[in-house]
């Protein structure tokens, strides 16, 4: 296809394209966010059992524990699960923002792919049309050709 018969809607296909790249790597970061926040929860939750663990250790050693240290450790406790709670939360939204734009990513695609297949349909048709107007050309020829010999062979 030469420069004269583009396809007319090249710049809806190459505007579509870039659309679709942007949500693409607006999906791409949400996930990585979304990656970072739970890997946030996970910790927090690691850290819960750990001090829950050396609370239980320290019970059974039979380390003398104060009514403070308990109060402390519980109140820390309790912190901590109130942090695991938001951050539930902040990983849920995070979560709904990921499938937002991926939703967008997708929809984007679609877009991109029907353009590409009426390209695909106009370039088959543009090939269809060009063939047609080669073989009538052909054919002419052949016509002349064999027009020009028959009055030669008259003369």
């Amino acid at each position: 296809m030469n420069k004269t018969t583009q396809f007319p809607l090249q710049k809806v296909l190459n505007y579509r394209q870039t659309i679709e790249d942007t949500r693409g790597i607006t999906l791409k970061q949400a996930q990585s966010l979304l990656h970072r926040e739970e890997q946030k929860l996970d910790d927090l939750e690691n850290h819960k059992d750990l001090v829950l663990n050396d609370n239980q250790k320290d019970f059974q050693e039979e380390k003398l524990l104060t009514t403070t240290t308990l109060l402390q450790t519980m109140d820390y406790i309790v912190q901590l699960n109130d942090k695991i709670e938001a951050q539930h939360n902040h990983v849920k939204k995070t979560s709904q923002k990921v499938e937002k734009n991926r939703d967008e990513y997708i929809q984007a695609s679609k877009n991109r792919k029907m353009i590409e297949k009426l390209k695909e349909k106009y370039i088959t048709e543009y090939h269809k049309d060009f063939r047609k107007k080669e073989l009538k050309q052909e054919s002419e020829i052949a016509n002349r050709i064999v027009s020009n010999q028959k009055k030669n062979d008259l003369s």
